[in-house]
């Protein structure tokens, strides 16, 4: 099972959850095993934190937070997260901020492997349209990519079960917390369609995203309409 106090699983393995503060309470029954998980706070402002889970059978977890003494991002402070067995009290993710000035700081490093025995994963640019908005892969069991809104060549992943966050840009971000089974020598390409009269950039602003292996024409993750949220200073403000 999983709980939650003052922060709330905004999604998990491919379902986004919409929670609200009369909600972060409720708990979220999950499978053992591993987990892609999207954590998110809304105190003072809307932050979310990828991270790779590794559930075990019959526990319970708990996200819990710090913040601190102006607790307010657009004021420079910043919150800290984390996740520990309710049972034991052990960090089962330690410490992070999910909002501040060192957020998100950790870098993904490819494997040194041969490509062949890697999978590849890439996102994409509308052709011939002069706008920003693109998808990336964010994050890879929690570690983020370095320069991920800029770049969108081909990153290495090891093959297996991955935790990914896949990512899209247009001025705001969207999140996607996906758990996907990576296939070595195979490429997969993050797509995406903007919903009919959504405008890049503006508030409200809605799309479907989605993982496809090129290599065997499968769709390897669903499209899952998702929301744009606009950036400031680090962290994500609804409109």
């Amino acid at each position: 099972m999983f709980d939650s106090e003052g922060v709330y699983v905004a999604g998990i393995d491919g379902k986004m959850i919409r929670q609200s503060g009369r909600t972060y309470e409720n708990p979220i029954a999950i499978a053992p095993g591993p987990h892609s998980l999207l954590i998110g706070s809304s105190r003072a402002a809307y932050g979310t934190l990828h991270t790779r889970l590794e559930a075990k059978e019959g526990a319970s977890y708990v996200l819990r937070w710090e913040s601190d003494a102006t607790g307010i991002p657009i004021y420079g402070g910043t919150m800290t997260v984390w996740i520990e067995d309710e049972a034991s009290g052990e960090l089962v993710m330690p410490k992070r901020n999910i909002w501040g000035e060192i957020s998100k700081n950790a870098t993904y490093v490819s494997p040194d492997i041969p490509e062949q025995e890697a999978a590849l994963i890439s996102g994409v640019k509308p052709e011939g349209f002069p706008g920003v908005d693109h998808t990336y892969l964010a994050a890879v069991d929690g570690v983020y990519t370095a320069d991920n809104k800029a770049s969108r060549m081909p990153i290495k992943v090891r093959p297996g079960k991955r935790a990914l966050l896949l990512g899209y840009y247009s001025g705001g971000i969207a999140e996607y917390p996906v758990l996907v089974d990576l296939q070595a020598g195979h490429s997969y390409v993050i797509g995406f369609v903007s919903d009919l009269g959504a405008v890049p950039g503006l508030a409200n602003e809605r799309l479907s995203i989605w993982l496809d292996d090129q290599t065997t024409g499968v769709r390897v993750v669903p499209a899952q309409r998702v929301m744009v949220q606009r950036i400031r200073r680090g962290a994500i403000i609804l409109p």
